[in-house]
């Protein structure tokens, strides 16, 4: 039975693509504010269902018992495209915007928050990886939502400018509230952002191996936070499960307490 206190409530979806049976009794739930991982191998349909919850409906392929999404403002960060490519990086961001807030201070503000205002008149086909990236991700911000699905954000930018601006949005995402579905095979990135993550795996079809829940410091994170602890530790369980074939139906992370001498 759907519960209408979440954003998204899908359960037993499955994926299916031609006569391959890609994702099997896939479920899963995400109340406001809520950051959720979601990773397993490449190819396995992970994008699908992320593109399915942004667009508010199954996509090809994609059935399921309930799929329910109760909020309507979605900022989509695709692995690639999402812009429109007539427009300027700034007409793209006005595009995107409600219209209370297409203002030209207001786009000055995500352009700088984003460190994009050198390319602001710049077309998305003349844009670097890196560039393309944030372009993105400020298009997604634009929208104001309350749930970001997120595919592989800002793997193209530098490494110190990607944990300046990860940094900042996990900020922004704490004043509003917003809920996150990232999908990513960053482990850092997953630890630095999300509650919880959700692993896929297993001989096919995938189903969810594990989940593993974060109870580390709280949001926003910094940085230098991934050194924490219950961090290491949750990197360590987590790597383990991805590559040494461990199928676990649950997993948690013990506690700081738990880890203190």
């Amino acid at each position: 039975m759907a519960h209408i206190g979440y954003l998204v409530d899908i359960e037993l979806a499955t994926l299916r693509l031609a006569d391959r049976l890609l994702i099997k009794d896939f479920t899963l739930q995400i109340e406001q504010g809520s950051r959720i991982g979601l990773t397993g191998p490449s190819g396995c349909g992970k994008t699908t269902l992320l593109r399915s919850i942004a667009s508010r409906r199954p996509t090809l392929g994609v059935t399921a018992r309930n799929f329910r999404i109760t909020n309507d403002r979605i900022g989509y960060i695709p692995q690639r495209s999402g812009m429109l490519p007539w427009y300027s990086v700034e007409r793209n961001l006005l595009a995107f915007a409600p219209e209370e807030s297409r203002k030209s201070e207001w786009c000055d503000e995500v352009l700088d928050f984003m460190e994009l205002t050198h390319v602001r008149s710049t077309f998305p086909g003349q844009l670097s990886g890196g560039e393309l990236q944030r372009s993105r991700l400020a298009c997604a911000i634009a929208t104001q939502p309350i749930l970001y699905c997120a595919d592989e954000p800002l793997t193209e930018v530098g490494l110190q400018q990607k944990w300046r601006l990860l940094e900042r949005w996990s900020v922004k995402m704490n004043e509003c509230a917003t809920g996150l579905l990232l999908v990513s095979h960053d482990i850092d990135t997953l630890l630095y952002l999300c509650d919880k993550v959700v692993v896929l795996g297993g001989p096919e079809p995938t189903q969810m191996i594990t989940q593993v829940h974060l109870p580390g410091p709280p949001h926003p994170r910094r940085p230098q936070d991934l050194n924490n602890n219950t961090l290491v530790a949750a990197r360590r369980s987590r790597t383990s499960v991805l590559y040494s074939g461990e199928t676990l139906e649950y997993q948690q992370i013990p506690t700081q307490a738990d880890l203190s001498p």
